[in-house]
């Protein structure tokens, strides 16, 4: 089974999964998502000072990009899978900029993983990159290194059922392993 890499909007419930290998490919090292940066608030305003406290600890949001092909079966079906990208982003900044929060989620799964991680999808930009406007793209039907840049919430969600399941039976997780 491939990760699995899907943008999900909550609202109407599409998706878009970002590595079908039929629609969209992740390629290779193609996702990155590195530890939000963290800012930290001192008592006294002096990190190095003798007898500073650490008052408050905030994250920036994480930014997630994924390098993947879009591939079409014709120029239509190539336009229809760059379109529904581009849509599914215009709507999580939509919701954000309405006030309604993250409607929008990056779901991430790796091979082999039990339950998937969620990002809570701020805003994003489809870059299509020289791929767009290429002579290559006249006789084929790929965008090759396409880039989605995701500004997310900070810190990744699991699944829900983990705690409702150990609440229910606690040895649950032990089971078959």
């Amino acid at each position: 089974m491939p990760w699995l890499m899907q943008l999900i909007e909550g609202a109407s419930s599409s998706t878009v999964d970002l590595n079908s290998g039929t629609a969209y490919q992740v390629n290779v090292n193609g996702f990155h998502a590195p530890p939000p940066t963290r800012r930290l608030s001192m008592s006294g305003g002096n990190f190095y000072r003798h007898g500073a406290d650490m008052m408050a600890r905030v994250y920036d949001n994480r930014s997630v990009s994924i390098n993947l092909s879009i591939i079409g079966t014709n120029a239509t079906a190539l336009g229809t899978a760059v379109r529904d990208v581009w849509t599914i982003l215009r709507k999580a900044e939509e919701y954000q900029r309405q006030g309604l929060g993250t409607l929008v989620q990056l779901k991430y799964q790796w091979d082999g993983a039990p339950t998937p991680v969620f990002f809570n999808v701020i805003e994003g930009v489809l870059d299509l990159g020289q791929d767009a406007h290429s002579p290559y793209l006249l006789q084929g039907t790929r965008i090759q290194r396409a880039m989605v840049t995701l500004l997310c919430e900070p810190f990744a969600q699991g699944t829900a059922e983990t705690v409702e399941n150990y609440a229910a039976n606690p040895s649950f997780e032990m089971t078959g392993s």
